[in-house]
């Protein structure tokens, strides 16, 4: 079109628009052209533009002026969106919009808003402005997944949550006249407020309240899931999360920033890590961009929040410079707070721990920049300041020292940042101190030792030195630190500063010191334990030099606060003692280990050495004497820097504690003079000699107060002069007569004097002391002599060995005559110890075979009094040393065996509960008595530097044989088979003692067997305590025999403990001795008592090494307290109850027998453990405590390793950890021992495997578990269904242990992580058809409820991950609903008649608990994540259950889960609906109602989704089962499923019903059902059919619907011919409705065409439907009304008359129309078969008919079928007589109240005298035959009637007398009917027999006066007037009154 035509169009379209006067004719102008005109400015030339432009002006001024009028606002989006336009026209567009926008409905704004938020980005910032609020002005919270966000582009989201975040950051601003004066809210820029204000224009930018309206509008669509669903991209759910947080920090509405919060919690999870989310949460907190695009950073509150998710992401973490940027902002920006800086400087503690190495090693510098800023911000007092801030300096000393940690290059060899931080201890307050400790030992890791140089470390030592003397306990605590880590332990200055701190005041700080001090392990040798540890010689030089400079300086006991500690300090000189001796011990081990090939036991002192206790002084075992003796020996070479050899100088440091008085008064002494004792004992000679000088200093402590020190000085001046006597042979010198006879004997006679002084309190401690020194000194002059092998008197010194002798009787005599009621008990102890001295004296002076003779007197009485004291003992010293003197005194006086072993025994009768320990001391006495040298303890008690072979002789070595045998045959033959427990206890403490401290002892080899056979039975004893021992006895026993005798034992084993019955073969002919020796009687008890060392045994031999059952033993029987730490010697005292590694422990060896226990077991470890680990899980207490034993010992044994792991874990904090770590490394063998030994024979075995797979699957991997799940599964349900109930009961906590597991396996994580998805999915994948197959269908109902639990959890839990077995779930779950519902269902079922309850009752509360169960709720859970491949899947398993489905509760779960699929998911159910919906249509039919309602629910549910041809089939079969089962409830369910679908899917009911023949009508007939709840749901269908159909939907489809009712007008059910009759009399009744109702809206009309001077419209056609019907039906009610009566014709003769009345307006009685719908033939057709029906059938029925005749005559009102019909009614009228019943001819009887007998045949009568009197001619009058045959009737039955006929007579009469009113009134009885009249009118009774008496007297009255008097007018004219006058009396006005007018 050219632009002239354009021109002139818009010409005419202006003119247009000036001429719309009127606000329709503007409206429908602005709807069609105003976007075309828009459009035109795209394609116009500029003169066409201009018009154009002039239009819209126009437009505009009309448009404003009128606020009703309304702009097409979708066809203005779709322009301004959606078609490509100029800027120019852009820009009008959007003029318009915002306008559209204000007069839109919320339908058209949903529509709208998607289409702006798609085209809003790329636009100028003023028409972004306008699109922005127009979203603001037309967002609602309605529908909203209509905007579209999960279905649009990604950017509409993030368009949208991107304005709503600026909007929620936008406050209310005051009103200014300048908009560039107003201020810009926090996170916005200038450009970004005045796009969500409109440039300040916005309603809300000044209204508080219209804010606070849009942004709770915003604030719901944000937090709602509809509008943002969980699947939307994670970038989306980002923004949401900044946009709620910038929300929930609102400061002017409490209300937003409340919602927000809730809203955050339910917020989906948010990936913290997303790159998005960082680069989006640094932008918020930094701010972005230019000029006026330049955004502020946020408020300080939603930084807080931001901060608070940005502190969990290490994206962010690694995210440089922004991270620095934000951290520097928070603590020195002018807008910071104190919340703030502590929130910054957290995210900078953060960063340092999180960020990536990469990303820290880069930035490192710039962070430590930031962090020394904030510490050296000290002399600032601005804004910016932090220095005030404790907790933020803290921080940041904690940051730097992490920061450190992670980037060792800022500290390495630069130790300037310690100087710093150290200092800061002086200059920072106490609270900060904490702080700078934790930085400091973040710092270690940087300087481990060997990163530093020489001059470097020595520098720090210095620097650490200077710090031990700081006031602040953290410095000097960071400073024992630094010198424990950052030097090696060979560093003994380091070490130096470690025994400075044991003398520090705090505990802490003393503790750390002590800990630098322990030595490392020595596993690692011989090169690097031995190059760990710092060399002797160095050690005690400086050592020497420390404690000797403190001597020149003066006191040390100063406490280190006073910063002038020393090594005379008393704390630190014990840490110098501890320290020097465990060194010695260690090096010495070192050089031991190396020495021997076989060193199993030193390896093990070197593996444990660290749990070594060393505060004991006697060196408890050979290994560590021979090793402190190596050590000692290596310290003869000189020492720096006092030049002197090394074992000189430790010896000076020893003097230091005997000459200084504080040393001397502290336990630091103690230990210091046991080192002397060692060092004299196991050292040179040399040192003992050269001490000799210096033995005064000795004497004063034989005073003191304190025993051990007593003894210690006693033993040291034994070895002095034994020393100083041997000498002389060694040097060749001559011997000083004069020291010896002279000195010595002085001074030994001194100490003897003093003994024998009277004992008063205050010479008590120099008695003793006496006492000790002058029996030690004999005996170590005695050893002197015997090893020069001479005599007293060759030695020249005989005066010596008399006093030696003198002494020995004094102290004999002394002990014998002891008074015990006097006596103190420290000189009981001293006499007994002397004892002991005395009897090594005389075995190192007797002939051992001399002392085989009888014993003496004496030697009785000593030993007599020593047992005595022994037993009465009440202190642990006392019988220590009375058992001690006792075993020596035996030792030197053989010949005291017999009465000692007697007396041992009486003793071991006494031994109870709370004396356990006497056990011990007497076992031990009892070997060294026995045994001699030979027993250990005896070595290791030889505290003289000499050899005792060269002082004994060979046989005074050897073990005393007659002893040992008195023994060994007391033990095997009386006290190991008695029946006293303190036998028994004492035998095993014997034997055990015997083996283990008398490895040498060649005499006991022959009696092996024996024992073994005796601790067997022994093994099994019932006291604990006795099978302890009993175990460790038997093991030692074992490893003793030769291969002869242990062959035997095994034999001997097997008998005991094997589990068959055969008897084993005795390869070794050593069974008779057996016999002999009574120990098989034993076996069949044994067997019978304890199953534990069955189990055992059987272990060992699966191992095919029964010797292996020793070791095992052996760690079964080990006590928690035994297995604390293994190869420790424990201090504890602790020998109560069972345990045995107390007092003793370390003297037997326990702890080295657990050692060499677990060694042997080594080899074995990897078949053993699977089957100890069930082990430790067998049903019997005992045997599970026994293997527990053995497995907490391997535990703790620290060599045992598999693959080359370790099993144990020194670092490991509990025994749970070492435990899951054997677990993980020998994973698969336990898991294959448990499986097998499920399904093994014994029931033991298997709940065993049960309880040991339920502990093995707790915390265990998906990876490890993965190959065996399905295994797992098979034997775990099979132990659910064992026979056994413990089995049973331990199955079930493996599955639930492993279904704990599986469904956290299987739990969806967020963030998504592909390898948790897989393995999820792989798991799930053999899990689920497991369950659903073989759990769920199992026959066990244990296995079934656990399956169906785990199943139910895993729907609820496993989300996406089930959707490929969401169709074999819900299958299964439908049929276990039936399986699993109580049987108690089914009894009620046959028995609701006796609970009170119908059976409709109870199929709903079966119903309600399908619906409200666990499974269906499964179901559900399950449906939710089904997939459409899921669906074609689940279908055919749905259309078996429908179609097959057994049990209510399955088919009823059946019909939920259709309903459930098609609310949730309709799409992907619509494309199977024809055959679910084709299945559940075979299925309607059932016998429960409820059932089918739910049928009927599920195909409502589907009926949107069905073809047009598919819902036509649907109806037919509908309607096949209605008229199917119509004599049966079961018809229901076509109503219902017609009810349902008119519910859900009305549109598709409407195209059925106006397409479909047959469908309207079949709903229509189903309106007339005689169930009124069916007839309901019908109604309900047909009335939203007729809905979408239209008003006149019953016109429009008459036929249709008539057709239907006609077919079934003549089936042969009665019930179906009368609803066939109620359908059609129903659409007359609707059609006479619309009938009137369009008369009345014509009359309307033609009013007002009249009033207009218009003619009027016929209305001739109005009535056309009615005819239809009349024609229609008429014929065939007639026909169906023929014959007799049947139940219910009553409705087909009220059908027809209704029918004959609707059309009696085209009814004339004359000739035959063609118009008339009834002919008079129809309607005489109608009467006879009426007055025929009357004839028939019962009172009730005849009733009914007449009034059906009444009706038909009075509407269609025929002119004379009074003869046709008369004589039926008058036989009906004259059955009065009959009616009232015989006797009942008296009317005032009759009238009475009582009840009559025949009421209906009375109402009967009374219906027939009205249709009589109705039926009267209207063409003529009656000839007076009929007048006067009537009338008499009627008066007789007005006379003799009941009321109602009374009435209905009189009624009658006066129709009769208006009719009869000419020519008949003669015929008329006047006198009888005035007489009937008057009995009637004295009716006091009935007020309407009354009124109908005085209505015959007005029709009497009105006749007479229109026709001719007759003769006696007169006579009953006045009979009338009496009558007249009695009702003038009646008491009702209106009969008074009406009589009263009459009367006149």
């Amino acid at each position: 079109m050219t632009d002239t035509a354009d021109i002139e169009l818009l010409d005419n379209l202006a003119m247009r628009f000036a001429m719309a006067n009127s606000e329709d004719k503007l409206q429908k102008l602005i709807t069609t052209l105003l976007v075309p005109l828009l459009e035109k400015l795209d394609t116009a030339g500029a003169s066409v533009k201009t018009k154009v432009i002039g239009l819209l002006s126009l437009i505009n001024r009309k448009v404003k002026s009128n606020s009703g009028i309304t702009i097409p606002t979708e066809a203005l989006a779709q322009s301004t969106f959606s078609k490509p336009s100029n800027e120019f026209s852009q820009s009008f567009k959007l003029m318009y919009l915002p306008i559209a926008v204000e007069r839109s409905d919320k339908h058209q704004l949903l529509s709208i808003i998607p289409q702006i938020l798609d085209g809003i980005s790329g636009r100028p910032v003023a028409q972004i402005t306008i699109l922005v609020n127009a979203i603001f002005t037309a967002i609602g919270d309605e529908q909203l997944k209509a905007l579209g966000f999960s279905t649009g582009p990604l950017y509409r989201a993030l368009v949208f949550l991107r304005y709503a975040t600026d909007l929620f950051m936008f406050n209310p601003i005051q009103a200014t006249s300048q908009p560039s004066s107003t201020p810009v809210a926090a996170g916005l820029s200038f450009s970004a407020q005045c796009i969500v204000t409109n440039d300040l224009k916005a309603p809300w930018t000044f209204d508080s309240k219209k804010l606070e309206n849009v942004k709770q509008k915003l604030l719901q669509i944000i937090s709602s899931d509809l509008a943002f669903p969980v699947n939307m991209p994670e970038v989306v759910h980002e923004q949401r999360l900044l946009a709620l947080a910038c929300a929930s920090c609102d400061p002017f509405f409490a209300r937003i920033s409340s919602d927000a919060k809730d809203s955050i919690k339910r917020l989906c999870p948010v990936n913290f890590d997303s790159n998005t989310f960082v680069r989006a949460a640094f932008e918020k907190m930094l701010g972005s961009g230019k000029d006026n695009n330049r955004r502020f950073p946020v408020t300080v509150a939603i930084r807080l929040r931001i901060f608070s998710y940005l502190s969990k992401s290490k994206v962010a973490a690694s995210t440089f410079p922004e991270c620095m940027d934000v951290i520097s902002n928070s603590l020195f920006g002018s807008d910071t707070s104190s919340s703030l800086r502590r929130q910054g400087i957290a995210f900078l503690q953060w960063v340092i721990r999180s960020a990536s190495q990469d990303a820290l090693d880069n930035n490192a510098a710039n962070l430590l920049q930031l962090v020394r800023r904030i510490i050296d911000d000290s002399n600032d007092s601005g804004p910016g300041s932090v220095i005030n801030d404790d907790i933020i300096r803290g921080s940041a000393f904690v940051a730097w020292g992490n920061l450190a940690k992670r980037v060792s290059l800022l500290v390495s060899d630069d130790l300037e940042t310690l100087w710093t931080m150290f200092s800061a201890f002086d200059t920072e307050p106490n609270a900060i101190h904490l702080s700078i400790q934790e930085a400091l030992l973040a710092l270690l890791p940087a300087y481990k030792p060997g990163r530093l140089s020489r001059q470097a470390e020595s520098k720090l030592l210095d620097f650490l030195d200077s710090q031990m003397r700081s006031s602040i306990h953290q410095a000097r605590y960071c400073a024992i630190r630094y010198s424990i880590s950052a030097f090696s332990f060979a560093t003994i200055e380091a070490r130096w500063l470690c025994m400075l701190g044991l003398a520090d005041s705090k505990h802490e700080v003393r503790l750390l010191s002590h800990s630098g001090l322990l030595i490392p392990a020595l596993s690692k040798i011989p090169n690097e334990g031995a190059d760990s540890l710092p060399e002797l010689v160095d050690v005690i030089g400086f050592l020497h030099s420390k404690v000797y400079s403190a001597l020149n300086q003066g006191s040390g006991e100063q406490r280190v606060d006073s910063g002038h500690l020393n090594a005379l300090n008393s704390l630190v000189y014990g840490g110098i003692i501890d320290f020097v001796r465990s060194l010695l011990l260690a090096t010495g081990l070192i050089r031991l280990n190396a020495s021997f090939s076989d060193s199993g036991d030193i390896s093990a002192y070197l593996l444990n050495f660290s749990d070594l206790d060393l505060g004991t002084h006697q060196l408890s075992t050979q290994p560590l004497r021979k090793s402190m003796q190596l050590a000692l020996d290596s310290l003869n070479c000189k020492c720096e820097p006092s030049n002197r050899s090394a074992s000189l100088a430790w010896m000076r440091i020893i003097e230091v504690a005997l000459t200084n008085s504080r040393i001397s008064e502290s336990t630091a002494f103690v230990k210091s003079f046991g080192c002397l004792v060692e060092l004299f004992s196991l050292g040179s000679p040399e040192l003992a000699i050269s001490f000799f000088g210096s033995r005064d200093l000795l004497l004063p402590f034989l005073e003191s107060r304190d025993y051990i020190v007593q003894r210690y000085a006693a033993q040291a001046l034994a070895i002095v002069y034994a020393v100083k006597l041997q000498a002389i042979d060694q040097r060749d010198s001559q011997l000083d007569s004069e020291l010896w006879n002279d000195q010595v004997v002085s001074f030994m006679n001194g100490f003897l004097e003093t003994s024998n002084q009277k004992e008063q309190p205050r010479l008590l401690d120099r008695i003793h002391g006496s006492i000790l020194a002058m029996s030690h000194i004999a005996l170590g002059l005695v050893v002197a002599q015997k090893s020069l092998q001479k005599t007293w008197s060759k030695l020249g010194i005989l005066r010596l060995g008399e006093t030696i002798d003198k002494i020995y009787l004094s102290l004999t005599q002394k002990i014998q005559t002891l008074n015990k009621s006097t006596a103190f008990p420290s000189t009981a102890v001293s006499l007994c110890m002397a004892i002991g001295a005395c009897g090594m004296v005389s075995l190192a002076n007797n002939d051992r075979d001399k002392q085989l003779d009888e014993p003496s007197d004496s030697d009785k009485s000593t030993l007599s009094a020593i047992v005595n004291i022994g037993k009465q003992a009440n202190t642990v010293k006392l019988q220590d040393a009375a058992f001690d003197g006792l075993s020596r005194l035996v030792l030197g006086s053989p010949s005291l065996d017999k009465v000692f072993i007697e007396s041992m025994r009486s003793l071991a009768h006494q031994v109870s509960k709370k004396t356990i320990d006497l056990h011990f001391r007497i076992g031990r006495t009892v070997a060294i008595a026995i045994g001699g040298f030979k027993c250990t303890l005896v070595e290791l008690g030889w505290t003289f530097p000499l050899d005792p072979a060269n002082i004994f002789s060979k046989q005074q070595l050897e073990a005393n044989t007659r002893a040992l045998e008195m023994a060994l045959d007391l033990l095997v033959n009386s006290m190991a088979i008695s029946t006293n427990l303190q036998d028994r206890q004492a035998a095993v403490v014997w034997i055990l003692s015997l083996v283990q401290m008398c490895p040498d002892m060649s005499q006991i080899t022959p009696w092996l067997p024996r024992l073994h056979s005796c601790v067997c039975t022994l093994l099994t004893d019932r006291d604990d305590f006795t099978r302890e021992l009993a175990s460790n006895a038997l093991a030692l026993i074992y490893d003793r025999g030769n291969s002869l005798s242990r062959d035997d034992m095994m034999i001997s084993l097997k008998a005991l403990f094997g589990s068959g019955n055969e008897k084993p073969e005795d390869t070794t002919g050593l069974a008779a001795e057996r016999e002999a020796a009574g120990q098989q009687q034993r076996v069949a008890e044994v067997r019978a008592i304890n199953p534990t060392f069955k189990s055992i045994l059987s272990l060992a031999l699966d191992m095919r090494n029964p010797a292996l059952f020793y070791p095992l033993v052996q760690l079964a029987t080990q006590t928690p307290a035994n297995n604390n730490s293994s190869g420790s010697s424990s201090s504890s005292s602790d020998t109560s109850g069972n345990g045995i590694s107390g007092r003793y422990g370390s003297a037997y060896g326990l702890a080295v027998n657990v050692e060499r226990a677990c060694t042997a077991v080594q080899p074995y470890i990897r078949p053993i453990i699977p089957k100890l680990f069930r082990c430790t899980f067998d049903p019997n207490p005992q045997t599970q405590a026994a293997m527990k034993g053995i497995w907490h010992s391997l535990l703790k044994f620290k060599s045992v390793k598999s693959d080359n792991q370790d099993i144990s874990d020194k670092n490991a904090d509990t025994n749970t950890d070492t435990d899951q770590r054997m677990t993980e490394i020998f994973w698969d063998l336990i898991i294959e021992e448990c499986l097998t030994s499920m399904g093994r024979f014994e029931w033991q075995t298997r709940e065993s495997g049960c309880n040991a797979l339920a502990s093995a699957l707790s915390g265990a991997s998906s990876e490890r578990i993965m190959p065996y799940l399905e295994r797992i599964w098979q034997m775990s349900f099979r132990a659910l269904d064992d026979i056994k109930a413990t089995v049973r009961e331990s199955g079930l906590k493996a599955c639930q242990s492993l279904a704990t597991s599986t469904v956290a396996w299987c739990t969806p994580r967020v963030p998504a992580n592909s390898k948790h998805d897989q393995q999820a999915r792989s798991i799930m994948a053999i899990v689920v058809p497991f369950l659903v197959d073989k759990g769920i269908v199992s026959d066990a109902e244990d296995v079934q409820k656990f399956s169906l639990r785990l199943t139910l959890k895993l729907c609820r839990a496993s989300g996406e991950y089930l959707s490929p077995f969401v169709p074999a779930i819900v299958e299964r779950l439908l049929e276990t609903l039936s399986n699993m519902e109580p049987q108690a269902a089914n009894y009620l079922t046959f028995h609701t008649n006796e609970h009170s309850m119908s059976a409709e009752q109870l199929e709903s509360l079966r119903l309600g608990a399908v619906k409200s169960s666990p499974i269906m709720q499964g179901i559900e859970l399950a449906l939710e994540n089904i997939t459409a491949e899921g669906m074609a899947d689940l279908v055919p398993r749905l259309q078996n259950i429908i179609r097959h489905g057994i049990g209510l509760a399955t088919r009823a779960g059946c019909a939920r889960a259709i309903a459930v699929l098609c609310v949730k998911d309709a799409a992907i159910v619509e494309p199977h609906s024809a055959p679910l919906v084709k299945a559940i249509s075979g299925s309607l039919t059932e016998s429960s109602a409820l059932q089918r309602k739910a049928w009927a629910s599920a195909i409502g549910y589907m009926t949107g989704m069905l073809s047009p041809g598919m819902m036509r089939n649907l109806l037919k079969h509908l309607e096949k089962t209605y008229f199917n089962k119509y004599e049966s409830e079961v018809r229901s369910v076509s109503a219902q499923v017609l009810q349902q679908i008119a519910r859900n899917c009305p549109e598709k009911l409407h195209q059925q019903g106006s397409e479909v023949a047959g469908t309207a009508a079949f709903i229509m007939f189903g309106c007339s059902d005689a169930n009124a709840d069916i007839a309901e749901a019908f109604q309900d269908t047909w009335q939203e059919l007729a809905a979408g159909i239209g008003a006149d939907a019953v016109e429009k489809q008459l036929v249709d619907l008539l057709a239907l009712p006609l077919k079934q007008l003549f089936d042969d059910r009665w019930s179906c011919r009368v609803q066939s009759a109620k359908v059609i009399e129903d659409i007359t009744k609707k059609l006479e409705r619309t009938a009137s109702k369009k008369t009345s809206e014509q009359m309307t009309i033609d009013n007002n065409n009249s009033s207009n001077g218009l003619g009027t419209n016929d209305n001739d056609n109005d009535n056309d439907a009615l005819k239809t019907v009349a024609l229609a039906t008429i014929p065939e009610l007639i026909r169906a009304s023929q014959g007799g009566m049947w139940p219910g014709k009553e409705h087909v003769l009220g059908c027809l008359v209704h029918v004959c009345v609707a059309n009696a307006h085209s009814f004339i009685d004359g000739d035959i129309q063609e118009s008339a719908a009834i002919s008079i033939e129809t309607f005489l057709a109608v009467c006879d078969i009426l007055t025929k029906q009357l004839s028939l059938g019962n009172v009730q029925y005849q009733r009914s008919v007449t009034e059906h005749y009444i009706n038909l005559i009075e509407a269609l009102k025929p002119r004379d079928i009074y003869s046709r019909v008369v004589e039926c009614l008058m036989v009906i009228v004259q059955q009065q007589e009959v009616a009232a019943g015989p006797g009942s001819t008296d009317s005032s009887k009759m009238d009475t109240d009582e009840p009559m007998r025949q009421p209906q045949r009375l109402m009967l009568v009374a219906s027939a005298t009205k249709a009589l009197l109705l039926t009267l001619p209207r063409d003529r009058t009656l000839t007076e035959e009929e007048a006067k045959r009537l009338s008499e009737i009627l008066r007789h039955n007005a006379q003799n009637g009941v009321w109602n006929v009374r009435v209905a007579s009189l009624n009658g009469l006066s129709d009769l007398v208006h009719h009869c009113a000419g020519s008949e009134f003669a015929a008329i009885d006047i006198e009888a009917v005035l007489e009937a009249t008057r009995e009637c009118a004295i009716d006091g009774k009935y007020l309407a027999v009354r009124a109908a008496a005085l209505g015959v007297l007005e029709a009497l009255f009105a006749a007479l006066n229109t026709a001719e008097a007759p003769s006696d007018y007169a006579a009953w004219r006045s009979k009338a007037h009496a009558v007249l006058k009695l009702l003038a009396e009646d008491p009702v006005p209106s009969i008074a009154d009406r009589a009263k007018e009459l009367s006149m």
